[in-house]
């Protein structure tokens, strides 16, 4: 696997724009980044041929993935009845099924939200925690779906039918920040924030709270989220990549350099972008870091914290300005 640019033909494909009147929303001021920087922070989410985005002022659009024409639109700040956050909304849409989960963020039993999918008419809205940035994730635990949300007082679990409190899991920080995106795997779920608070991953159980298995400052999550992979943890702990065993929360190696970066793991290697367009392979070698290779692929000082998203053997890394599109097939 290495990097080789390449030119992705131009296709004639649909778009929708709209107007996002920041100057109406003062609470949102960027989380202190400067106005250039207020665009929208939430990756899209695509499902049978229907493309969900949502603003960072709280616009919920479904738009034809071929046409760019708009289904329907929500305004998340009218279903939890609230302010825009300083920080806009940063989460995902989750589509499962027939329906579309949400974090509003409201009080008063307006907090997280069902959306039907179809036209965008509200199923339910439940709890009263303040507004999350993570993106909620759907589990099994025993067979029993539940929907995961990382709100900004901790981890809850709600039923899918109708948003009913099943568990909670309190969590705790500075700012009241969780950002990045939980992970579910045999019955267990990984949490980490920044600011100094760390990880932890806890069991599921069938009736009651959750169980600790550990608490550790050993990842510090800031926006991207780890990676879980043959049992081991890969993620940036604020400005440094690391290692963790994901069972008892063990540092197995530490790496500076790429400052707070993001990743995704694929056919046993890391890709990884760090924070000042640097574009960097590695091995998945929970043992060591092992660098395979690295390159500039945007001019130091840019900024660069979005995903890399890769697909059909074509990686795109995408700076504030710049979409590049990668060639990841050919000689190893």
């Amino acid at each position: 696997m290495s990097f080789a640019w390449t030119q992705p033909q131009e296709k004639k494909s649909g778009n929708y724009r709209y107007d996002c009147e920041y100057g109406a929303h003062p609470s949102f001021t960027g989380g202190g980044m400067p106005k250039s920087r207020t665009g929208p922070r939430a990756t899209p989410t695509v499902d049978n041929g229907c493309v969900y985005t949502l603003g960072a002022t709280g616009i919920l659009l479904c738009l034809d993935a071929k046409t760019g024409n708009k289904i329907w639109q929500q305004d998340l700040l009218k279903i939890g009845d609230r302010k825009c956050h300083t920080h806009g909304y940063c989460n995902c849409p989750l589509v499962v099924g027939t329906r579309v989960y949400v974090q509003p963020g409201g009080q008063a039993g307006k907090s997280l939200a069902a959306l039907d999918k179809n036209d965008g008419h509200v199923v339910w809205t439940s709890l009263d925690d303040p507004l999350g940035q993570a993106t909620p994730v759907w589990a099994e635990v025993n067979g029993i779906p539940e929907v995961i949300f990382f709100t900004g007082k901790g981890a809850v679990g709600v039923t899918p039918q109708d948003g009913t409190l099943l568990w909670r899991y309190a969590w705790t920080t500075r700012y009241d920040l969780n950002i990045a995106t939980p992970i579910y795997a045999d019955g267990k779920v990984f949490i980490s924030s920044n600011y100094g608070t760390g990880a932890s991953v806890f069991r599921l159980k069938d009736h009651g709270e959750p169980e600790t298995l550990w608490k550790s400052p050993a990842m510090q999550n800031h926006f991207s989220s780890s990676v879980l992979y043959q049992g081991n943890l890969y993620g940036f702990s604020e400005r440094r990549l690391r290692c963790v065993d994901f069972q008892t929360g063990k540092i197995r190696w530490d790496k500076v350099g790429l400052g707070r970066g993001s990743l995704v793991v694929a056919d046993g290697h890391l890709i990884l972008l760090g924070d000042d367009g640097q574009l960097v392979l590695a091995r998945a070698n929970p043992d060591e870091y092992s660098e395979v290779c690295r390159c500039q692929v945007f001019d130091k000082g840019t900024l660069t914290w979005i995903v890399p998203v890769l697909s059909d053997g074509r990686l795109f890394v995408r700076s504030e300005s710049q979409l590049v599109a990668l060639e990841l097939r050919g000689d190893r």
